[in-house]
């Protein structure tokens, strides 16, 4: 039994793919396909189950996954998170490559092309300085961070700003740099990710707490202590070759499907409703109306207007529009979480109340 999302329009679509190879592997499969009202109306499941903000609204899908796992009658499931840590499978493993390859031809070129990245999607912004605590090495998860955190410069209050202008957010990470120099660059951002993106992102938006907020257990065959170990000793060549992620996984994949499935480049599974459906739920803009955004302080009343009318005047797809849709999202969320756990009384949504503990009986 396999289960997947289909998308219709709020995002990238593999239910070919997933189909075909579910017939080649003989598997039974469900798939859903949420509408964005039905994704966006899931959104606060997620942020009760995530306990936190998010900034991802493909989140919800996952949610409505184990929703129909649950309905399905099964309690435990085996899925995907931690093969692209183990493996080098995100794309900015390979533009790290790349930029690399430039500084060889020139050390100034990989920042002036950052520089310049980040001046097109936050214009104005300062540059960020993520990178003074790693000192001369680089993550290559940098390369998405620092564009994302620019927008908060635009975003957040005064208040906010002055809070966190001097604030490291790498502290209480436990991140070792200096045993990180002696790494391969490429290990060196596969440990950053395991410390920051799989715990902090993907185990609670997209995995663990939204599964078992259906009861279905989760379970992480690449995330099994033994495969991380033979990972780590392996030749980062066999991990990324060239510019192809997940090299060696995609050997074993070769066994069981035709080079046409085990070599399809890996997709982005994303979903932006909350900035394309309409009308959007009264909650929603109850969350961003001036009286919400004052009564929380986080957020710039002027700046959260400004996004607004940018998502309007950039197309779907440009990189200031992608930096914006996470922004934004995250806006909302961080209002829906002050909502939900902080009593805020910020929309007509009721706050969230832990649930009646029932004393058993004498």
């Amino acid at each position: 039994e396999a289960f997947t999302v289909g998308m219709a329009g709020t995002g990238p679509d593999e239910r070919p793919r997933t189909e075909r190879t579910a017939k080649l592997l003989g598997a039974n499969l469900h798939t859903i396909v949420p509408t964005a009202r039905e994704i966006v109306e899931a959104l606060p499941g997620v942020v009760e189950a995530a306990e936190g903000p998010i900034m991802d609204t493909a989140n919800a899908c996952l949610l409505l996954l184990s929703q129909e796992v649950h309905q399905q009658g099964f309690k435990a499931v085996l899925t995907g998170e931690g093969a692209d840590e183990a493996m080098g499978g995100y794309i900015w493993h390979r533009t790290h490559r790349l930029l690399r390859g430039l500084e060889a031809l020139h050390p100034a070129l990989p920042r002036a092309l950052r520089r310049s990245l980040g001046e097109l999607v936050a214009p104005g912004t300062p540059e960020p300085s993520l990178q003074d605590y790693f000192g001369s090495i680089r993550p290559a998860l940098l390369d998405v961070y620092e564009p994302l955190s620019r927008s908060r410069w635009r975003l957040y209050s005064n208040e906010m700003t002055a809070y966190v202008r001097e604030a490291c957010p790498w502290e209480g990470l436990d991140i070792n740099v200096e045993r990180m120099r002696r790494w391969h660059p490429l290990n060196r951002s596969l440990y950053v990710e395991y410390k920051l993106m799989l715990p902090g992102h993907l185990l609670v938006g997209k995995g663990d707490r939204v599964a078992m907020r259906s009861s279905v257990e989760a379970r992480y065959p690449f995330l099994d202590e033994n495969f991380i170990e033979l990972c780590t000793s392996l030749d980062p060549e066999v991990k990324l070759r060239g510019m192809r992620e997940k090299w060696l996984l995609r050997q074993v994949a070769r066994r069981l499907l035709p080079p046409t499935l085990s070599t399809l480049p890996k997709s982005m599974f994303k979903a932006n409703p909350l900035c394309e459906l309409t009308p959007l739920p009264r909650w929603v803009d109850q969350l961003v109306s001036p009286e919400s955004l004052q009564a929380t302080g986080y957020f710039s009343l002027e700046g959260v207007r400004t996004a607004q009318l940018l998502q309007q005047r950039y197309p779907p797809f440009a990189p200031s529009r992608f930096v914006l849709d996470g922004t934004y999202t995250a806006v909302v969320m961080t209002q829906l979480w002050h909502h939900l756990f902080l009593r805020g009384n910020l929309c007509e949504l009721p706050s969230w109340a832990p649930p009646e503990v029932v004393s058993p009986r004498a």
